[in-house]
């Protein structure tokens, strides 16, 4: 199976404003060439056992996302393509699932830097999933 990160890029490059990207999905590296994914969290929020001894836990993942560009048109249009994007993939339940039923992402702590003819995008991914053990 893929893991989260695996999944969460193959999610992204369906965004219809990506474009070409060398991606480096891990931990660690040099700034990346356009696009770095990183995870930063993935723990339990809340866990609920039935009387069965079934537990549910809901989960919260955190992505990182750096996107570098060069000559962007509109970066900040861009970004709220992105942003909404995001939103409504997740809601109906489109966002890739991590767990069992439906993974939502939203962005968070978004930050845009122009820099001459590079555009910085640094954005954080928080997604939410539950998992379920079932005992035997």
């Amino acid at each position: 199976t893929m893991d989260k990160l695996q999944i969460l890029k193959a999610w992204l490059e369906t965004f219809p404003g990506w474009g070409e990207a060398d991606w480096d999905v891990d931990l660690t590296g040099e700034t990346p060439v356009s696009c770095r994914l990183t995870l930063e969290d993935d723990r339990v929020v809340h866990r609920q056992e039935n009387i069965l001894g079934d537990s549910t836990l809901a989960m919260q993942v955190t992505f990182s996302l750096i996107r570098i560009s060069y000559g962007e048109e509109n970066p900040s249009q861009w970004v709220e393509d992105f942003t909404q994007w995001i939103l409504q993939q997740s809601e109906p339940g489109n966002a890739p699932k991590l767990g069992e039923g439906i993974t939502r992402f939203r962005t968070e702590k978004g930050k845009l830097e122009i820099l001459g003819d590079k555009t910085v995008y640094t954005v954080r991914l928080l997604g939410t999933y539950e998992k379920i053990f079932e005992v035997k």
